[in-house]
This record gives structure tokens, sequence and C-alpha cells, in this order.
């Protein structure tokens, strides 16, 4: 399943956050009616990113196949897997994101949802635009000389 754009939404003062027409067709299609949620990072900036149940399980299992006492699995672990969250869709295509991750990316009522593939990202509004911001003044010049080649 492939999710894709940049969708502009708004949050509500109980912390749900609605998911994008585009993205609930493709989950309902699928049947799919429970997220998983967890903390990520771009650079030094926080957001959510939403993973489908099958495509955690997979992360779990091939994280258990790592050496646990390896100081990157160790890090992996603690900011990504541990805060790991299942989160149900409500009735209204909403996903309710639990305090401690709305805490962590500073979700506000401006919020943008980003298609990544197989999973897509909840930022507020204000920490992605800084993200893009960053990504095109730093880097981006050398990101699509590296990426250009790969993708012909």
């Amino acid at each position: 399943m492939e999710f894709m754009g940049i969708h502009e939404v708004k949050g509500d003062a109980k912390g749900r956050v609605g998911i994008p027409k585009a993205f609930r067709d493709k989950l309902e299609g699928a049947g799919i009616t429970e997220l998983i949620i967890t903390t990520n990072l771009e650079g030094n900036l926080p957001f959510v990113e939403v993973v489908l149940p099958e495509e955690w399980q997979r992360i779990i299992e091939k994280l258990a196949q790592e050496p646990q006492f390896d100081p990157m699995v160790a890090r992996f672990r603690k900011i990504y897997v541990l805060p790991g969250q299942p989160v149900p869709l409500d009735t209204a295509g909403r996903a309710l994101v639990p305090a401690y991750h709305r805490t962590w990316a500073q979700l506000d009522r401006e919020i943008i949802v980003t298609g990544g593939n197989d999973r897509f990202a909840i930022w507020d509004a204000a920490l992605f635009r800084q993200s893009v911001n960053q990504t095109a003044a730093d880097d981006f010049d050398q990101v699509k000389a590296v990426m250009a080649p790969r993708l012909r």
C-alpha cells in the first residue's frame, strides 16, 4: 500500500488528527482499522510516524534478530520501537494521537500529514516547513546527485 502527497489537516483539542481521505480509502479498502503510531526524527526535528500493523510486525521480527546489546539497536529500540502504540481509527477517519506522541512532535491544530510509501508521517505544520526548508538549503543538490542515478 502506498501513501503519497502532502496534506494539510486539523488536529482537535482531544488530540485527534484527521487522516487524509486518500489514505483512509486505501486503509478501508484493505480492512485496516488500527495503525501503529511511534516517534521519529528527521535531523533534529520530531514527528510522529504511522506504520501499518503488518509492517510493524515485520520490523519487530527483524529487530529481534539483531544483537540486543548493540548500542545502535538499543538506541533504535528506545526512540522508535518503545513508543510504538496501536491506535484505532474512529468512524470519522481520525486517529487519536497519544499525549506522549503529541508532545514529542509538538503537534497543535495545524498539522501536515505526508505520504512515505508504505507509511506516513504526522508533522506540526511549522516543523514540517522548517524540515523542508532545511533540507532544501543544506543538501538537496547532493541528495539529487546520489539518488537520481539510483532511480533511473
